[in-house]
């Protein structure tokens, strides 16, 4: 509110809380201190679980086709590797070099340019990581589903590795749709005994909830896919382009409220000025002269 008082416009739209799929996607988040957890990270890895559990149980057995579970498993496999080449790779930590304080840095570079936390000379396109509190070259976003920073270093494998995770979305939920239009058990010895009633109900109900939910992933997740794919074609980054379009929306409000800002920054003036010269008044009147000493 204060800032909105004194026109303060970057500072208003860097306070302002970002809307649900931007912050939950990590695209933008709100300025505010973050702590860094594995919930998300536990979660994800036991919804691939629970989803590889369930296709075996209640999918597979009426596949007629072997090469669609194949597929599925190659497709398992190919995500299983981009995952952990994304969770565990260095995403481009910049580190202090040995010697360096923060002191040196401010007598030679100019205080925009240097990270108080890390203690460095911050490269362009770098930021510093809120979850992680580390600078990182070419900062993207962070990602709590793996962990980890996208940065320099490892952005490749999270463009490749979000596009394989849709494309088996969309698998898995075809998946989905072929069982469900097959009647009959395609094959044998499973855990468990779909010729019963009862069974081919409860497996009905599971198979159009399990759709639903791949159809609520692939929504946010066929987004953030877009977003990366134009940061890849346009060379930029989320941090880069979401930044810009912020400050320029800046900007253009601003724009039309510049005669309203600058007329009270006047003021604002005006009154410390007229402050300033009422002090300067009252301690020349009330100030002995040589002539009384």
């Amino acid at each position: 509110q204060l800032a909105e008082e004194n026109c303060f416009n970057n500072i208003v739209n860097l306070l302002k809380e970002p809307n649900f799929i931007l912050d939950f996607l990590n695209i933008k988040k709100a300025a505010k201190k973050y702590n860094k957890t594995k919930a998300y990270l536990i979660l994800f890895i036991l919804l691939v679980c629970f989803t590889h559990c369930f296709n075996s149980a209640f999918v597979f057995p009426f596949i007629e086709n072997t090469y669609w579970i194949i597929g599925y498993w190659v497709l398992s496999v190919i995500n299983l590797v981009l995952f952990v080449v994304v969770w565990q790779r260095d995403p481009g930590y910049l580190k202090r070099r040995q010697g360096t304080t923060l002191l040196n840095l401010l007598t030679k570079h100019e205080s925009f340019n240097i990270c108080p936390d890390c203690e460095i000379l911050k490269p362009d396109r770098s930021k510093h990581c809120e979850f992680c509190n580390t600078c990182v070259s070419v900062f993207d976003h962070h990602c709590p589903w793996v962990d980890n920073c996208v940065g320099a270093r490892n952005h490749g494998f999270f463009l490749v590795f979000i596009i394989f995770l849709f494309l088996q979305i969309l698998y898995n939920a075809a998946i989905n749709i072929n069982a469900l239009s097959q009647e009959s058990i395609a094959r044998e010895n499973y855990i468990i005994d779909f010729e019963t009633d009862d069974a081919a109900f409860f497996r009905n109900i599971t198979l159009g909830i399990t759709f639903f939910i791949y159809a609520f992933f692939a929504l946010p997740l066929g987004i953030l896919v877009y977003v990366q794919s134009q940061n890849f074609f346009l060379n930029k980054t989320t941090s880069e382009r979401f930044g810009h379009n912020s400050q320029q929306s800046t900007n253009e409000d601003t724009e039309g409220n510049e005669d309203e800002c600058q007329a009270k920054r006047k003021e604002q003036l005006s009154g410390i000025r007229l402050y300033k010269t009422n002090c300067y008044s009252c301690l020349l009147y009330t100030s002995p002269s040589p002539r009384d000493s």
